[in-house]
């Protein structure tokens, strides 16, 4: 289960690590910084690795989005999520694929960037892995809609399997027309 993005609506809340040391703190009436905690984990679809506490001489009340609420929303705005998921990566020095960023070197003053950025690459591994085996269940049982919607979420649909073979192989080997034009309409390259 992923964390669920808090947006502070007023107050302040603390964000603690395992050792219930102070990592940050959080409030809604600082200008220019957006008052919410877990993006992360939220966006990204990762565990958190930290807890948010409120701090006691405060009342706070948080807007909380539960996983199920974000997968809608995700699913209604792929293109938007993929961008501040990119923008996130960038911030972690890695690709839009989780792999990093060649030439820019891990900063080890932060332990807990490091142990997030990777849960962040083990997580893009693990959903790298799902996506192209339901490219490939969807390539050979027909389902163009389900093409259509891994690729707006950004799976690789030139990936090959250990045979070398595409999910274009396979829905051309299983006679799914509509698939091979999903496929091609998607930006799978015809070779």
């Amino acid at each position: 289960m992923t964390f669920p993005a808090s947006f502070i609506s007023s107050g302040s809340v603390q964000v603690v690590d395992e050792n219930n040391r102070i990592q940050k703190i959080v409030r809604s009436d600082v200008p220019d910084l957006p008052p919410i905690v877990g993006e992360v984990p939220f966006f990204l679809r990762i565990n958190h690795l930290l807890a948010v506490t409120a701090i006691l001489e405060h009342n706070v009340q948080l807007l909380v989005l539960s996983s199920d609420d974000s997968l809608e929303i995700f699913n209604e705005f792929p293109e938007n999520h993929m961008s501040i998921c990119e923008n996130l990566m960038l911030s972690f020095d890695l690709t839009k694929e989780g792999k990093q960023i060649p030439g820019i070197e891990d900063d080890l003053s932060d332990p807990n960037k490091l142990e997030i950025k990777q849960r962040i690459v083990e997580s893009m591994e693990e959903r790298t892995e799902k996506r192209f085996l339901s490219l490939c269940n969807a390539a050979n049982t027909g389902d163009p809609d389900v093409i259509t919607l891994l690729a707006r979420q950004g799976a690789n649909l030139n990936r090959t399997d250990y045979d070398r073979r595409s999910a274009m192989h396979i829905a051309c080997q299983e006679g799914h027309f509509r698939v091979v034009e999903a496929l091609v309409h998607n930006g799978e390259q015809v070779l």
